[in-house]
C-alpha cells in the first residue's frame, strides 16, 4: 500500500540489489502473499459447510425421501410437533440423538450465517483470491519482459485497490493501519 510500511517482513534484500527486487519485497509481495490467505478464512469454510447440507436435503426432497429433513432445515415444523418428534419419526431409532446434536449444530450454523453475513463475505473472499492469483500470473509475465517496472506499477495499483476493498468489506485478516502488534505476520 503506498506510504504504508506496517506490513514489513524481514527482508532478504541486500544493499546494492536491483531496485525491482526491493519494490517487490517491500511493497507488493507481502500484500499478495497475505491475500492468498483470504480465501482460507473461517467464513469461507462455514459457507461451504452450510451450502452442501441444504443442497443435499433439497435433492432428497426432490426424490421424496427427505421432506421432513428439508422442512427441519428450513425451520418449518408441522403444527404441534417438536424437532425431537420429527427426528424420531424420520430417523432410525439409534440415530435420534445424533440427529438432535446435528439439529443444534445446524441452528448455530444458521445463526452465524445470518449474523456474520457469511455468504456475502465468503463470495467476496473467493473473488479476491482469484484476483490475487491472476495478479501472480501477471507479475510472472511482467518479470519476463525487458522492462517490468511499468507493468509492476499497474499490478501494484490493482493489488492495492483489491486490498483496500477487502479491508472495507471485512474480509482482510486484520487492519494494517491500526494493528501494530501483528506487524508482518500472517494470521
Amino acid at each position: 500500500m503506498p506510504g504504508n510500511r506496517s506490513l514489513r517482513v524481514a527482508s532478504h534484500i541486500r544493499k546494492g540489489d536491483h531496485y525491482i527486487l526491493g519494490k517487490l519485497d517491500n511493497e507488493l509481495l507481502p500484500w499478495m502473499i497475505c491475500g492468498k490467505h483470504v480465501g482460507r478464512r473461517w467464513f469461507v469454510y462455514v459457507s461451504y459447510i452450510h451450502s452442501y447440507p441444504v443442497d443435499v436435503a433439497a435433492a432428497l426432497a426432490g426424490l421424496g425421501i427427505g421432506s421432513p429433513i428439508l422442512k427441519l432445515l428450513s425451520g418449518e415444523l408441522p403444527t404441534g410437533k417438536t424437532v425431537v418428534d420429527v427426528l424420531q419419526r424420520s430417523l432410525p431409532p439409534g440415530w435420534c440423538n445424533a440427529g438432535i446434536v446435528a439439529a443444534i449444530v445446524w441452528v448455530v450454523l444458521r445463526v452465524v450465517m445470518k449474523n456474520e453475513d457469511v455468504a456475502a463475505r465468503s463470495l467476496l473472499a473467493r473473488e479476491f483470491s482469484r484476483g490475487i492469483s491472476a495478479s501472480y500470473l501477471q507479475l510472472h509475465q511482467a518479470l519476463a519482459s525487458s522492462d517490468p517496472m511499468p507493468q509492476i506499477r499497474i499490478i501494484q495499483k490493482s493489488v492495492d485497490d483489491r486490498v483496500q476493498d477487502a479491508i472495507k468489506n471485512g474480509i482482510w485478516p486484520w487492519n494494517p493501519a491500526s494493528d501494530g502488534k501483528r506487524k508482518g505476520t500472517i494470521p
